[in-house]
Formats: C-alpha cells, structure tokens, sequence
C-alpha cells in the first residue's frame, strides 16, 4: 500500500458500513449508526474517511466547538495500524482547523493507548489532565490532549 495513494474523503452514508466496522473493531465503544449518521451532514462536524480505491482505511470525527475543536473519534483497520493511514487522517483533521482558524484542538486517549498517544504527541498534542475512569469495558482513565492552534 502506498500512502500517496489513499484518499481523504468526505464520510458517506454509502462508506457508512465499512467505517462502522472500523469503529467496532478498533473503540471498544464505537459509535453506532444512529450516532454516525447524522454526523455525516452537520454544519460543525468534519467526518472523512482513509480511502484506498473503495476500501475505507480508517477515519475520523471532529466537531468544531465554538473557538475549539474537538477530535471525537479516529481509528484505522487492524491491517494498516502503524502504517501511516492515522498520521494521514490526523494531519487532514489539523488542516481543517487550521482553516477554521480554530485556536485548540481537544481530544481525550486511553492512558493505554501508546500508538496513539505517541501520534498525538508527534503533531503537538500535551497532556493537560487526566480524567480518572473516564472510559468503561474496561475502566480506563483517559488523557486530555490539547494542542495549540498556530
């Protein structure tokens, strides 16, 4: 797989399925249909999808929150982890707060989750907080990220 080759793409309801599959596989509470749904068509939502021909890679929602952002979800198909499809998504995400003229970029990460805590922090992101047992299946705390805007 060449990296040059995949796509960011808006979500679709058509694509729909395949990153419901990715959410359930990669977040132990993936997002349901009802929840991603409406996500595709919200004027402070930006929902896009890793595509590589019609194959959806990975994908990310973020939502804008008023002079902020937040990343809500970004995960990636088992087969293609550490291969660059998260950095792609995540760098897309940034440049689209960037164009927002957004000043934060929010997100929270299970204090477990090395890989990407360590992607989070390769494009700027510091742990400002922890928020204890924040995450369930299993209770996890979760790091709050924050990475400024420039």
């Amino acid at each position: 797989m060449m990296q040059n080759d995949i796509e960011i793409v808006h979500a679709t309801k058509e694509n729909l399925g395949q990153i419901l599959e990715i959410g359930r596989e990669a977040i132990s509470a993936g997002w349901t249909m009802s929840f991603l749904l409406p996500e595709i068509d919200k004027e402070d939502a930006y929902f896009v999808a890793a595509q590589l021909s019609s194959d959806i890679l990975g994908f990310a929602v973020f939502r804008e929150v008023g002079e902020n952002g937040e990343l809500l979800q970004i995960a990636t198909r088992k087969d293609v982890r550490q291969g660059g499809v998260g950095s792609l998504l995540l760098e897309d995400v940034l440049l689209h707060a960037r164009d927002k003229s957004l000043d934060k970029v929010f997100l929270e990460v299970r204090r477990s989750n090395a890989a990407a805590i360590s992607l989070y922090e390769k494009f700027g992101f510091k742990t400002l907080r922890v928020r204890e047992g924040y995450y369930d299946n299993p209770v996890e705390d979760a790091l709050v990220m924050e990475r400024i805007n420039h």
